[in-house]
């Protein structure tokens, strides 16, 4: 338990010096938690802020041509298509809505495919979701996370569901982020807190 005043923190070295040396301890160990979940989340920060430049005019002229004498479509499974797919859901919403609307052959219907998959998961289910699942009914469920299937059981989502109901909207924002890209930092970090 962290002392809550320096007169407590003197009282105890005097009076209950063993007790006082735990309780140190545990108070470097929450500075050195709080410094690492503030790492995290200036890093989480950094990289939302990430500035992305939506096509230009010129851009999307050029676009139209490669794409005007385009004959059919190409089968999903294509390489050429599958390496446009995955170049266009790195974009952002604006420039997707953009390329959307420019009315460009084959492309502008794959944006229009990719925007409509991102509305429809947009809802998804988070790892605090699937904590407060688990703590309710008693046993363990799946969370699918960016790097697979992981395991929540009961000790881990009774942490969760705590450290959930104390933040603010902002840092369950990236922790819900955090849990989903790596669960494992997540945990480790929050259990490092208790501990």
């Amino acid at each position: 338990m962290p002392f809550k005043s320096e007169k407590q923190r003197k009282w105890m070295h005097a009076n209950e010096p063993e007790m006082a040396k735990k309780w140190e301890k545990k108070e470097k160990k929450m500075k050195r938690v709080k410094e690492l979940i503030k790492k995290m989340v200036r890093e989480e920060m950094a990289e939302m802020n990430e500035v992305r430049i939506p096509f230009s005019s010129s851009h999307i002229k050029q676009l139209k041509r490669a794409f005007k004498d385009m004959k059919g479509t190409l089968p999903d499974n294509n390489p050429l298509v599958q390496k446009i797919v995955q170049l266009l859901k790195g974009q952002d919403k604006k420039t997707l809505q953009q390329l959307a609307n420019a009315d460009i052959k084959y492309l502008s219907d794959k944006a229009k495919d990719i925007l409509g998959e991102e509305k429809l998961t947009e809802a998804k289910e988070t790892i605090f979701d699937v904590a407060a699942k688990v703590m309710k009914d008693k046993q363990a469920y799946g969370y699918k996370t960016k790097k697979g299937l992981v395991t929540v059981d009961m000790q881990s989502a009774n942490l969760l569901v705590k450290v959930f109901k104390k933040v603010n909207p902002k840092m369950k924002k990236i922790l819900s982020d955090l849990g989903y890209k790596s669960p494992t930092q997540l945990m480790n970090t929050l259990w490092a807190v208790v501990k």
